[in-house]
């Protein structure tokens, strides 16, 4: 008798061992599920936006700049044409360079004909730099798409279609004929507004056709865009006054680039040496003789 009473005091021992322990077991699961920490927003980083400009903003800054050119006080002069002011094509050239120093963006070369007062100045930069803005917004987008798929990337969920490969950079073809950059550059020049053929107006010196030093710093750069050339002196059309000698050196700075590129030298190949009088080579076609 006294055995049977001892197993069964240790059976219900045990029974109350293991029933603390489920309960034990029970209540720390239901904790810990209740105290699991709630993922907090991230803090925003991004900072406020900028100011818009405005043309009260800019006017102060601008008549400042019109005024070192002239070397006159022109803080109450927003509305008095530059022209009167004093302002002649050099000076225009001047106050274009200055404000693109002073604004940081990029001001055509007629700003001072086109926005012919300080205040119409002010408001042609406002329009320039909100044009520059929205321009740095799109340019901006498809640098986050770049920097999401590289992420994307790294964790081996990108698929493979959606990074097309890039095409291979084409060959160049060579520099363009010395004919091509006759008429390209009387295209330029047309749309420049002066009236030039490549038939009858190849020698006519460009003053005689009324090109001034503003109009000739802006043909520099409108010569360095449609030729891709990394280097056009603004002094070029005083340089080369007429469209065959313009023309000329055009095709022999884009014949040393592409010879420069094609790496002819590192291949031991000789390098032909330009004319020395390139203009020769467009030499006007002889006079039909007289019936």
């Amino acid at each position: 008798m006294y055995e049977e009473a001892l197993l069964a005091a240790e059976a219900a021992q045990d029974r109350s061992v293991r029933a603390e322990k489920e309960q034990r077991e029970t209540s720390d699961s239901s904790s810990s599920s209740c105290s699991r920490p709630v993922a907090q927003p991230a803090p925003s980083s991004s900072s406020p936006p900028a100011a818009a400009p405005s043309v009260a903003g800019l006017l102060p800054r601008v008549l400042e700049v019109v005024g070192e050119i002239l070397d006159e006080d022109l803080s109450q002069s927003a509305d008095t044409p530059l022209l009167v002011a004093g302002l002649d094509s050099m000076g225009a050239t001047e106050l274009r360079a200055k404000l693109q120093e002073v604004f940081g963006v990029p001001v055509p070369a007629t700003i001072a004909f086109d926005a012919p007062t300080p205040r119409a100045v002010a408001e042609a930069l406002v329009e320039i730099m909100r044009d520059a803005a929205i321009a740095g917004e799109d340019r901006a987008a498809p640098h986050a798409a770049e920097e999401e798929a590289s992420c994307a990337l790294q964790d081996g969920s990108f698929a493979a279609s959606a990074c097309p490969l890039q095409e291979a950079p084409v060959a160049s073809a060579g520099p363009p004929a010395l004919h091509e950059c006759v008429s390209r550059m009387a295209e330029l020049l047309r749309e420049s507004g002066f009236d030039v053929s490549e038939s009858a107006d190849m020698d006519v010196p460009f003053n005689s056709l009324g090109m001034d030093s503003l109009t000739a710093v802006e043909l520099s750069r409108s010569v360095a865009q449609a030729f891709d050339l990394a280097s056009v002196p603004a002094t070029l059309a005083f340089d080369c006054p007429t469209l065959r000698q313009l023309a000329a050196w055009a095709h022999e700075q884009l014949v040393r680039a592409a010879e420069e590129e094609r790496g002819w030298e590192k291949d031991g190949d000789e390098i032909p040496e330009p004319a020395s009088n390139p203009a020769a080579q467009l030499a006007p076609p002889p006079k039909s003789p007289l019936a």
